[in-house]
């Protein structure tokens, strides 16, 4: 009688840890299907980001070639060339045209007229503006594009107008 009890027991015990072993595995179970889930996920995310970094690449590219167009209109429409002079002096002098303007080294000189020399710094002015623009770049200074009465702010306290035109 006494060992029946004890086997009557120990079968009970066996019952209870089958019954905890299986529950065991099916946590065990239900956790693996969850990292395999994880996983998935986890590639399609991967797969995903792969996508956009082509994307990326790609407007990054077609930007890049967009810009390159302007820019080359931009020269198309302000042609900015240096123009070799030559004097009876030992140094060849140059200087800059836009659009066929002259852009002589010094604002001041009379060898071109006021409305030659404002019309070409507005012309610089001007392209210098857009070149910032098509770039993304800033400029240090605020650039006021008028044309032959164009200027240059400074924020430097004093709020100074550099004007780009000669005064008559």
């Amino acid at each position: 009688q006494e060992l029946r009890r004890l086997v009557l027991i120990e079968q009970r015990l066996l019952e209870a840890e089958e019954r905890m072993r299986k529950e065991d595995e099916r946590n065990l179970q239900s956790t693996v299907n969850s990292v395999k889930d994880l996983e998935h996920e986890t590639s399609e995310i991967c797969n995903a980001i792969e996508a956009e970094r082509a994307n990326i690449l790609r407007s990054r590219s077609q930007l890049e070639a967009h810009r390159v167009h302007l820019l080359r209109q931009l020269l198309a429409i302000f042609p900015i060339e240096e123009v070799q002079e030559t004097h009876n002096s030992a140094e060849p002098s140059h200087h800059y045209v836009i659009a066929n303007l002259p852009l002589p080294k010094d604002i001041h000189s009379q060898s071109v007229t006021d409305e030659q020399i404002s019309t070409a710094l507005g012309f610089t002015c001007h392209a210098l503006s857009l070149t910032s623009k098509y770039l993304a770049i800033p400029l240090r200074y605020q650039m006021v594009c008028k044309f032959s009465r164009s200027a240059i702010f400074s924020d430097q306290g004093t709020r100074a107008v550099y004007s780009l035109f000669r005064e008559r």
